[in-house]
């Protein structure tokens, strides 16, 4: 009695567990119960699943996320201090040049930029990294490069990495992340509207469509950004809160006489949408403060002419001859900028440096 009890409940369970199983099987490939599976089910990546060659490079002083595809950078991050700014590195050492962990097919190279009409813009700015030659000449390698326009990587743009350097003498670290962007385009001439199969009433062929819409160099086809943008997050130690700012600039010229970045500031949100990156996942909304409203600080950029004296000092601390210094002082004087007189005391200091005599420099007013 007991035995029979026992095989009856026996095969009740069992049948049950595979009625259940069954279900749940074809419930995970989407089959009715009703309708068994029958034969083989094929893998669904039968030779493996397809692989995102896009990957993190790191440097000395930066790091890069490579796309294999746009033959450059999607991000580049770096961390800026008052020490890491300090010391001789010099660029004039540094060399622009493939990067050997990326291969030959995968990479922009020096010639895809002859004749091209765009300048080698770099993400890391170099002179970021005046603490250790290897760290500059790695900003040199083409994976931390895009075609950028060259008035604007002279200008706005180098103003705009002379300012972040600038942050960090209000802030302890000053932390950047910059990248190229494909922006959305619009044409009202899309169509031909003088086409005899265009029906001139459809409202298709009155309507404006956005495109994503740039330009390829070389014969790498390297992809030339519409816009470049720059994350920044600057903060002291042991501070909870941080000043953050995002900023869009258009990869064209922009006047010299443009010194208000706020202008191409946009929301943290608005950039993740355009870029498919969190730049900060670990940095909540509540825990920043507006970059360009914190300690003072207005967004505002060098004036243009403060900028050429600045290189034109840097200039002359390479000078190597009186040549060197007579085409310095050229080049102000061509540019309409005076010489003051602290110009003038570093010109005097390099004449002693190069044992020369301190003859007041030709073409200088005396004071």
């Amino acid at each position: 009695m007991f035995s029979t009890a026992f095989g009856s409940s026996a095969r009740g369970f069992i049948g049950g567990a595979v009625i259940t199983a069954s279900i749940s099987y074809a419930i995970l490939h989407r089959q009715t119960p009703d309708k068994p599976v029958t034969g083989h089910v094929p893998e669904k990546f039968p030779f493996g699943e397809p692989k995102d060659m896009r990957r993190t490079l790191h440097y000395s002083g930066h790091t890069v996320y490579y796309d294999f595809a746009k033959k450059q950078p999607l991000w580049v991050s770096q961390v800026l201090t008052k020490e890491s700014l300090k010391g001789k590195a010099n660029r004039r050492q540094s060399k622009f040049r493939r990067d050997g962990q990326i291969p030959e097919a995968f990479s922009a190279d020096n010639a895809d930029y002859v004749s091209s009409g765009w300048s080698r813009g770099h993400m890391a700015a170099a002179a970021d990294f005046k603490h250790s030659q290897e760290a500059m000449d790695d900003t040199f390698f083409l994976t931390n490069i895009v075609p950028q326009d060259g008035d604007n990587n002279s200008g706005f743009w180098n103003r705009l990495e002379m300012y972040c350097r600038d942050l960090t003498k209000k802030f302890d670290v000053v932390y950047i992340i910059t990248g190229p962007i494909y922006h959305v385009n619009m044409d009202d001439d899309h169509v031909n509207k003088d086409d005899d199969h265009v029906n001139k009433n459809d409202d298709h062929v009155n309507m404006a469509r956005n495109y994503v819409k740039y330009e390829v160099i070389g014969n790498n086809n390297v992809p030339v950004p519409t816009h470049l943008y720059k994350v920044i997050v600057a903060f002291d130690e042991g501070e909870s809160k941080r000043a953050m700012g995002a900023f869009i600039v258009p990869n064209r010229p922009i006047s010299k006489e443009e010194i208000n970045l706020a202008k191409y500031q946009v929301g943290r949100d608005h950039l993740q949408l355009l870029t498919g990156f969190d730049f900060l996942p670990e940095l909540a909304a509540d825990k920043t403060c507006d970059l360009c409203t914190a300690k003072g600080d207005s967004c505002l950029l060098k004036n243009w002419k403060d900028v050429e004296i600045y290189f034109a000092k840097r200039n002359l601390q390479f000078a190597a001859s009186q040549q060197d210094i007579d085409a310095v002082t050229k080049l102000l004087k061509k540019k309409n900028i005076k010489v003051d007189n602290n110009m003038r005391a570093l010109i005097k200091s390099k004449q002693i440096e190069m044992n020369e005599n301190e003859a007041p420099i030709k073409g200088i007013a005396q004071s």
